[in-house]
This record gives C-alpha cells, structure tokens and sequence, in this order.
C-alpha cells in the first residue's frame, strides 16, 4: 500500500490534504458523510473539506468567526442550501460556543 503523502494534490486545500482525504476516505470505505470545518472563512479558500462537499457529495458544518468571513461563507452557502450549514461564531471552551452546543443547531446527527 502506497503511503498516503502520495496522494497528495489540492483542489482547495493548501498541502495535499485534498487527495489524502479523498484516499482515505476510499481506503476505509467511508461514504457521503459530514464534515465540521473552524476558520472556514468563504468555505473553499484553503479549505480541507469543500473538496467533500462539491465532488464527493458530503455535508457540511462550516464555523467562521469573522463577520466579514463569514459574509463569503454564506455567499457558498447559496450554492450548497441544504448542505452546507454557516455558524458565525468562535468555537470556545464554555457556554454556547463550545462545539457540542454550536452543533447543535444543525441538523448534523448526534454522535458526529
């Protein structure tokens, strides 16, 4: 089995992490699922997921912090409206921006 740094590309992501989810992703036979994306910015800029949502048919929960971010974010969101799920907020330690409470309030399954 060839290492995975062979995989290597990017469509979106920024050191080959593209190819390298995508073989994983096959090598564990791992189909349309979900994914959770933080600094998401527009949801494709450096991204190590978009590539899941656009090609591979997965959903998506991006987290972006940045208001002005997150106005690009939701700008890809109207290409993916059932699928992709924007969250304006910075994922913390405590109180409702910790992960498990911000997941929440999407429909991604309990148990992600």
């Amino acid at each position: 089995m060839k290492p995975l740094i062979q995989y290597a590309w990017n469509r979106y992501s920024q050191n080959g992490e593209d190819g390298i989810i995508e073989e994983l992703c096959r090598r564990l036979q791992i189909g349309p699922g979900w994914s959770v994306e933080f600094g998401a910015w527009d949801g494709k800029n450096l991204s190590n997921t978009f590539n899941l949502l656009e090609h591979a048919g997965w959903n998506a929960v991006d987290i972006e912090a940045d208001e002005r971010r997150y106005q690009d974010l939701l700008a890809t969101k109207r290409q993916f409206p059932d699928r992709l799920h924007a969250i304006c907020a910075m994922v913390g330690e405590e109180g409702e921006n910790r992960l498990d409470r911000l997941l929440q309030k999407t429909p991604i399954p309990p148990g992600f």
